[in-house]
């Protein structure tokens, strides 16, 4: 299936471990690829609103955008936990009958060829030197099938908590928990997902899933690898009740303080889980992030575009998932009115470039003049009075003839639009050719 090269790298314990790296044979891949796109549509009625990694534009954004809405609306409540859990080696750890199965139920037109990539009567090997390693769950590395596969399973976990429904007739299903619980979201994006809600509920559904979970092959990761990220736990100030738990990535936009982390709490946090935590790989910060969604933005090159594009494309999808999600760019002292007012200033910046260039030309341009063509009413970024005699021709082809007058709009687009692409595609090369 894949050719495999291992990469070193060091464990969470800091001892020499391997990565593995494997470029799969490329037919195999083809195929796979063409036939999952043929089951999108069923695996999308299956897995939305909660799962974000499957068929789902800009999925990766929405679980932080989710994030800052949830900890908007609920600033106020000192009993709320926001829960950010990841699965550990998920994809090469899930049970392989569990999601043949569900997957035969959910993409029926998938599973002749899940059944021939990850047989169940005949062995599957990794050959390693002159080691040969039974291949006997999860996916092969770079699988383009294996995100679905995953994620069908995953959904099994919020079905265990009252969530969705089970597909009716269904061979695969774990106990639910009594009552349901009673979440405000529960998204995911393949193994990373979150838990919110009132303190007391997160936790029932912890102690739930710890039961259920390894019967899918599956467990929660908690340790931190400190080259990845970290775990962290923050109080909230009144009352010094959890607040919640998350987990960031430092990256080069957002490098949290952290300071000694509060083992009282955490082995509060223990007691009510279960679950066993090195007390080495926690700490307690403040997090610029808790924003969500700022690594478009930085403090050299602000994307303003691409921010303004990924809130507005996350937007319908914190509705589907029933998070209070509002569109907050009237506001110009937040990151997303900020970005609008920088793309405003853009245009505002262009027009003023050109109509000192109309200056110049003694052409006596005036600016922002509204309601000028026709009677009908709209703004012109720079108006001309008999400018028209600097048209070659009107849109329809026709000269134009006589004095007039000329009004110019300035707006930016976004160049990789498929509107503008072929524009682009030629565009750019002319302009190196200019340059040279």
């Amino acid at each position: 299936g894949a050719r495999g090269t291992a990469l070193a790298k060091l464990s969470t314990t800091g001892t020499a471990d391997v990565r593995p790296l494997y470029a799969g044979e490329a037919l195999r891949r083809l195929v796979g690829k063409v036939l999952l796109r043929s089951e999108l549509p069923a695996l999308r009625t299956h897995l939305l609103p909660h799962q974000l990694a499957v068929g789902v534009s800009a999925g990766t954004e929405v679980m932080p955008h989710l994030y800052r809405q949830w900890q908007h609306h609920y600033r106020a409540d000192t009993d709320r936990v926001c829960l950010s859990y990841d699965e550990g080696n998920a994809h090469n750890v899930v049970d392989r009958h569990v999601f043949l199965t569900r997957m035969q139920e959910v993409t029926p037109g998938l599973s002749r060829w899940l059944e021939y990539i990850y047989t169940t009567d005949i062995d599957t090997k990794v050959f390693f030197h002159h080691m040969i390693i039974p291949s006997v769950a999860g996916g092969q590395q770079g699988c383009p099938l294996m995100t679905a596969c995953h994620a069908v399973v995953q959904r099994l976990l919020l079905e265990s908590l009252g969530l969705v429904d089970p597909p009716a007739g269904t061979a695969v299903a774990l106990p639910t928990l009594q009552p349901p619980a009673q979440l405000d979201m529960a998204p995911c994006f393949a193994d990373d997902g979150l838990l919110a809600g009132l303190s007391a509920e997160v936790l029932r559904a912890l102690q739930h899933w710890s039961i259920v979970m390894p019967r899918l092959g599956l467990k929660l990761s908690i340790a931190s690898d400190p080259q990845v990220g970290y775990y962290l736990l923050r109080r909230c100030c009144a009352g010094g009740r959890m607040k919640y738990l998350a987990r960031t990535t430092p990256i080069r936009h957002c490098l949290p303080g952290l300071v000694a982390f509060d083992s009282a709490l955490r082995d509060a946090f223990c007691a009510s889980t279960g679950l066993a935590l090195d007390p080495q790989a926690w700490k307690q910060a403040q997090l610029p992030v808790a924003s969500g969604g700022l690594g478009l933005r930085s403090a050299v090159d602000f994307a303003d575009a691409a921010y303004i594009g990924s809130r507005l494309l996350v937007l319908e999808r914190c509705h589907a998932l029933g998070t209070p999600a509002a569109w907050d760019g009237s506001d110009g002292g937040n990151e997303l009115g900020l970005a609008i007012v920088m793309l405003l200033l853009s245009t505002v910046a262009l027009r003023d470039l050109l109509h000192d260039y109309c200056a110049r030309a003694q052409l006596r341009p005036q600016a922002e003049v509204p309601g000028l063509l026709d009677g009908r009413r709209r703004p012109a970024d720079i108006f001309l009075r008999g400018g028209v005699g600097l048209l070659p021709a009107l849109p329809d082809g026709s000269r134009p003839v006589g004095l007039g007058a000329l009004a110019l709009d300035v707006a930016i687009i976004h160049a990789l639009g498929p509107n503008h692409w072929n524009d682009t595609l030629c565009g750019a090369p002319d302009a190196a050719t200019v340059y040279a």
